[in-house]
């Protein structure tokens, strides 16, 4: 199974803290363990997982039927 994670499709994505640990806007200290990324989802700080405008036509093809 492969799996595909949606944060860096989030225009709140930062990066990687010491190149493995996620975080953003909502997680700026990185994602807590355990955090599953959902599209429809308020992440923290009232922050919501919104397409990153770049990303937004590979998005729709992995994730849109």
């Amino acid at each position: 199974m492969v799996a595909i994670d949606l944060c860096g499709f989030c225009k709140h994505y930062k990066g990687l803290i010491d190149g493995w640990l996620p975080s953003c806007d909502a997680y700026p200290d990185g994602l807590p363990r355990g955090f599953e990324s959902e599209s429809d989802k308020k992440c923290s700080n009232e922050i919501t997982f919104e397409v990153r405008a770049d990303k937004k036509e590979l998005y729709n093809e992995f994730f849109v039927k």
